[in-house]
């Protein structure tokens, strides 16, 4: 179990070094205890660590597993009840061709595959692994080596420069790096200041984050101070470590998760106070130590209920609309979520699940849908990439961004615009031929 009576997180040694090699996904359509929901599952990893350096992949259930050498670009694991589903025994012509390239073991089916366009210095530094339906395909890693940020807390994607901002807590800065390439861009020093949580401002390209001493900070993309406001109290605009920060650009608005005072408080743009709403307790719409927030596609606040280990749901007014979850472990549970964030497109909620060592997704009525779980350990942020559905999950304990690449992507927004097409014809009376579309 974590302790949390620092201002920074500091998990134990031995959790932080549990961890497995492969993602796996639970849906609301399978038993826990199965690996896979699909019959049609896959999932990459890179080889184990317990590959020599002649290419043999050690396994104690099988003596013969030598692996060719143009094999070894990556694994794909399919388990299923039948290997006769993906492999006709019947076909002997077809297992003579194949046989180098196939291993079965105990009804687990294992293929190397080789991928002639990969960069290999490329492929070394980012391991690719497959979230088990096919959606999230690559896994790529920003910091390999602890020199290049250390306890990251959260993530956002400025889309107009097309930067990734990390808040950095133990080397207080915001570190930058380009969205296309990954690579490191620049640096924000913030003295001594530990920053939390972060949300971008494209109509000023900025950037607004909490930190540890309890101020809230607007920053320029380029790393100019624009304001800081608060101090440490309970009283309007005063804060008491400020945690999860939603920027309201129809509005103009801040709404900033207090997370000591159990309450979010209501700035403007330029830092000066509006409004409040929520108290400590457990009853609904209690807060007792609410982390983060953000905004549902029908215009109400979610807000992660850390402590109460639940998500709740209210207008912007602060009306409290509905929560959903409990402690526990089970689907639908969390022990302590920490970041929110909503898909544009469905409107499914993102939570990270931090002790879980999971992320869950739920309809927007929090239902839960399935699980992001197995190579994991305490993510705190998570943000989605908008421009081409990259889901991106800060691992505080092994001091890196995951990212995870999204084929589904290009279908869904296809399937949205559309939708979008079809919305504007009907709006303007035009007949734009999309006569089989049904909503």
């Amino acid at each position: 179990m974590f302790h949390h009576n620092n201002t920074l997180e500091n998990p134990s040694t031995s959790e932080t070094e549990a961890s497995s090699s492969s993602f796996v996904a639970t849906t609301a359509d399978q038993p826990q205890d199965l690996y896979f929901n699909t019959s049609n599952a896959r999932l990459l990893t890179p080889l184990s660590n317990d590959e020599d350096h002649n290419n043999t992949l050690i396994n104690e259930d099988d003596d013969n597993n030598n692996i060719p050498s143009n094999y070894t670009n990556s694994l794909a694991t399919i388990k299923t009840d039948e290997i006769n589903d993906i492999h006709d025994d019947d076909d002997e012509e077809d297992d003579n061709n194949h046989e180098e390239d196939h291993q079965y073991i105990n009804n687990i089916n294992t293929y190397w595959m080789d991928d002639d366009e990969t960069d290999e210095e490329e492929e070394e530094q980012q391991p690719t692994t497959v979230w088990q339906n096919g959606r999230f395909v690559k896994k790529i890693v920003l910091g390999q080596h602890t020199s290049e940020f250390q306890h990251p807390y959260d993530m956002v994607v400025d889309q107009h420069q097309e930067l990734i901002f990390i808040c950095d807590s133990s080397h207080h800065a915001i570190q930058v790096y380009d969205l296309s390439t990954h690579k490191f861009v620049r640096s924000i020093g913030l003295g001594s200041d530990v920053p939390f949580y972060i949300d971008y401002d494209p109509t000023e390209s900025a950037i607004v984050f909490g930190s540890d001493n309890h101020c809230l900070y607007k920053y320029s993309v380029f790393g100019k101070l624009i304001w800081k406001v608060g101090k440490h109290g309970s009283g309007p605009g005063e804060f008491s470590l400020p945690s999860g920060v939603y920027i309201d650009t129809k509005e103009k608005l801040i709404y900033l998760c207090d997370q000591y005072n159990c309450r979010i408080q209501v700035l403007t743009s330029n830092g000066e106070f509006v409004r409040q709403f929520g108290e400590y307790g457990v009853k609904p719409g209690n807060f007792h130590g609410p982390r983060n927030i953000t905004e549902s596609l029908d215009g109400n606040l979610i807000i992660t209920d850390r402590n109460n280990h639940r998500v709740q749901i209210f207008t912007k007014n602060g009306k409290f609309v509905k929560a959903f979850g409990s402690y526990g472990s089970e689907r639908g549970q969390f022990n302590e979520p920490c970041s929110v964030l909503v898909e544009p497109n469905t409107g499914n909620i993102y939570v990270s699940d931090s002790f879980n060592d999971r992320i869950q997704i739920f309809s927007s009525n929090g239902e839960y849908i399935e699980s992001i779980e197995g190579d994991l350990d305490y993510p705190l942020g998570i943000s989605l990439n908008a421009r081409n559905g990259d889901l991106m999950i800060s691992e505080y304990s092994r001091n890196r961004i995951v990212i995870l690449k999204d084929t589904k992507f290009e279908s869904r927004m296809e399937e949205h615009f559309k939708r979008q097409l079809l919305y504007c014809a009907r709006y303007l009376n035009h007949d734009i031929g999309i006569v089989s579309w049904e909503e």
